[in-house]
């Protein structure tokens, strides 16, 4: 117990000299209050100047060609989808001969529009 005693004695003054260590050129001084406002006047300006910079996001570049390339994805997805569905009824009418006009309606009836054509 009284080896035990010894060490936390020790590391407690070890740790008392880190914390006065750590606390030396950190006290209050004019320089330091003037420095530290200095240094929250820049966080703000800094805040203030990202949130304004994310306003001119939509204008980048990158950001504008990286529209246009998803853009142009989601066009080739419809179109591929569009023709998935004019050979599902080509294949329909083919193997059901003589019921396309039935087929046509229930087509119409699960969303197909009459007009249904490619994206451009």
């Amino acid at each position: 117990l009284g080896f035990d005693a010894e060490t936390l004695s020790r590391k407690k003054e070890e740790l008392e000299s880190k914390l006065d260590e750590a606390c030396r050129g950190k006290e209050d001084s004019e320089e330091r209050t003037k420095q530290l406002e200095q240094l929250a006047q820049l966080q703000k300006e800094n805040k203030e100047l990202k949130s304004t910079l994310q306003q001119y996001k939509d204008d980048d570049p990158s950001t504008f060609e990286a529209l246009k390339d998803a853009t142009q994805k989601a066009r080739n997805a419809a179109n591929r989808w569009t023709d998935n569905i004019w050979n599902v009824e080509s294949w329909c009418n083919k193997k059901f001969v003589g019921n396309e006009a039935e087929l046509n309606k229930h087509f119409r009836a699960c969303g197909v529009p009459e007009d249904l054509d490619y994206l451009v």
